[in-house]
């Protein structure tokens, strides 16, 4: 992946962000609907990352991005938030890592600085974004969840 695409992924979700808000508005509400907008940035946003400055300062943007709307929208009704994924068992992710010639003691080093001493999955990313689109979870709004493994607290 060229840096400059991740770098641009701020302003890509703001981009999509200005273009579904209105659609988004106009279903909250409706037949008690509450309209729900979740963003995935990396953990990144949260902690930093090293030897990513740019791209790391751009998800901490996303995550301002997500409070501001959440806030700006929680009377609609409509939550905002943001799943942050951690370290992630992903084909992407071990492509990655053999590029940087990462072997498997390398590689298994770096699940020992998780302290759930693995990598997520993706099921498990997804399955925290269901969970901020169930019913139940109307009064939770701009909130940037980790799912790293307890890697960021």
């Amino acid at each position: 992946m060229d840096p400059r695409d991740r770098d641009r992924g701020a302003a890509r979700v703001l981009t999509v962000a200005r273009h579904v808000l209105p659609h988004l508005r106009a279903g909250g509400g409706a037949e008690g609907r509450r309209a729900s907008l979740v963003v995935v940035p990396s953990d990144s946003a949260k902690a930093g990352s090293l030897g990513d400055a740019v791209s790391a300062a751009a998800r901490a943007g996303v995550l301002g991005m997500v409070r501001s709307v959440a806030r700006e929208n929680a009377v609609v009704p409509m939550t905002v938030n943001a799943v942050c994924p951690g370290p992630t068992d992903t084909a992407m992710y071990r492509e990655l890592a053999d590029a940087q010639g990462l072997t498997g003691k390398v590689f298994s080093g770096m699940t020992r600085g998780i302290p759930a001493r693995r990598l997520g999955t993706p099921e498990e990313v997804a399955a925290t974004i269901h969970f901020l689109l169930c019913p139940g979870t109307a009064y939770i709004t701009g909130q940037a969840i980790s799912v790293s493994g307890g890697l960021t607290m």
